[in-house]
């Protein structure tokens, strides 16, 4: 038994049944707002030898389906949130376009990510938006000394706020985001491994380790990905663009048009997808498909028109992994 709280937002209810078949009820409510918000039935049979083993496989994913970035109770906010200019508001931004792309975000974020800070400057959750917001803003910089600076204000912030705050896995993760744009392999997979170590159930933090090590070549990061899509009840599609890496550096063509097909959802204002199917296209051959994709990433990121190599200079990849995709990419470039 259990007592209810009566000030709870939301009330998961599981009801079981065992008469004559075992049927499990599964009801998620929004108390604020008087709504349910999802609802599953599932039957099991008694004589099933494998009945612990299916009940398990069900309900393992089931604290992600209610509490992930796309979860139920996320999703649900995000249709009740007046703008992002308040912190929860920010948070809700965050994770949703986050999850979307992985790398770069939207100028409101930044925006709400700084103001929430410059008010709480000691909130864990607010200097990792922040955090976050200057990497994404060193990135459209124009000159190479402008980017170290921004990103050199981002990890002295992130690294002030994780000493406060060792146990945060946001300063966590965004540190590693920090480095990786900084070109700080070490620090890079120090932290991933730390990260996967400390947090072995949090999949989207074993996930975004598992990217960031297979984007410095780190041939451990492709096993770890596919742990997290085996667990994770909907893989962000960042998750994929490790895969693709991982393929691309052993020439697997089939491996990486496998990742591609997983990439559809991620942010369409974004060049990663489009670039990244111009050099599977180019490499296997299909030059006329390669310069369509090209064309498509060029007109996503105009500086690739411009400076390509600026652009790939600033990827968050070690040299031999920026040198590959420029290596496949060549017969458009």
């Amino acid at each position: 038994s259990y007592k209810e709280d009566p000030n709870a937002d939301y009330k998961i209810e599981i009801l079981v049944s065992l008469n004559p078949e075992i049927d499990v009820d599964t009801f998620v409510e929004d108390r604020r707002r008087g709504r349910l918000i999802w609802s599953d039935e599932v039957f099991y049979r008694r004589d099933d030898p494998d009945l612990r083993t299916d009940i398990e496989r069900t309900y393992s994913k089931f604290p992600s389906l209610v509490g992930h970035a796309t979860g139920l109770i996320h999703s649900n906010e995000r249709k009740y949130v007046e703008g992002h200019m308040t912190p929860y508001g920010c948070w809700l931004l965050f994770s949703s376009v986050t999850y979307k792309q992985g790398v770069g975000s939207e100028a409101s974020l930044g925006q709400c990510a700084e103001d929430w800070y410059q008010e709480t400057p000691n909130h864990p959750i607010a200097a990792g938006l922040h955090g976050w917001g200057l990497i994404d803003k060193s990135l459209g910089k124009m000159t190479e000394s402008g980017r170290q600076e921004m990103l050199g204000e981002a990890i002295r912030i992130l690294q002030n706020a994780r000493a406060m705050h060792p146990n945060s896995v946001l300063l966590q993760v965004t540190t590693m985001r920090a480095f990786a744009n900084a070109g700080e392999r070490g620090a890079v997979i120090d932290l991933a491994e730390r990260a996967i170590a400390e947090h072995p159930d949090n999949l989207d933090v074993v996930g975004y380790s598992g990217m960031m090590l297979t984007l410095q070549n780190d041939p451990r990061g492709e096993n770890i990905i596919k742990d997290a899509c085996a667990r994770h009840f909907n893989p962000p599609p960042w998750y994929f663009v490790g895969l693709f890496v991982a393929a691309m550096m052993r020439d697997d063509d089939r491996g990486v048009r496998q990742a591609l097909e997983n990439l559809g959802d991620l942010n369409l204002a974004l060049p990663i997808r489009p670039l990244l199917a111009a050099a599977a296209e180019a490499h296997s051959g299909q030059l006329e498909k390669a310069r369509v994709s090209w064309a498509e990433a060029e007109a996503r990121q105009p500086v690739l028109k411009v400076n390509a190599d600026l652009f790939f200079t600033r990827l968050p990849m070690a040299p031999e992994v920026r040198d590959r995709l420029k290596e496949w990419l060549e017969p458009v470039l």
